[in-house]
C-alpha cells in the first residue's frame, strides 16, 4: 500500500530533474536557493546564490523548482 505512494513521489522528481534548465529558481535539499547559472555535465548544477557568489551541487540535491524564473531577486537581499 506504501509502495505505490513512494514510486509516484520518485517518478515525479525523475522528471522535474529532466527539465530543469539554465534560469530555472530552485531549491536544493540543503536550503540554498538559487538560480541554475549553468550545467557541468550531468551530475552537476552551477547555481548563483547571489550576485557573483555560485556553488556548484549535485543535480540530485535539487528538492524543487520554484514558480517564478530567477528575475533577479536572490534570497537574503538585506
Amino acid at each position: 500500500i506504501l509502495i505505490r505512494p513512494q514510486q509516484k513521489r520518485l517518478r515525479m522528481h525523475q522528471e522535474m530533474m529532466k527539465a530543469l534548465q539554465k534560469g530555472d529558481k530552485v531549491i536544493t535539499n540543503g536550503g540554498l536557493i538559487g538560480t541554475i547559472s549553468k550545467f557541468e555535465g550531468d551530475d552537476v548544477i552551477v547555481l548563483e546564490i547571489s550576485p557573483n557568489v555560485k556553488v556548484r551541487v549535485a543535480r540530485g540535491s535539487v528538492s524543487e523548482v520554484t514558480s517564478d524564473k530567477g528575475d533577479g531577486a536572490i534570497a537574503n537581499d538585506n
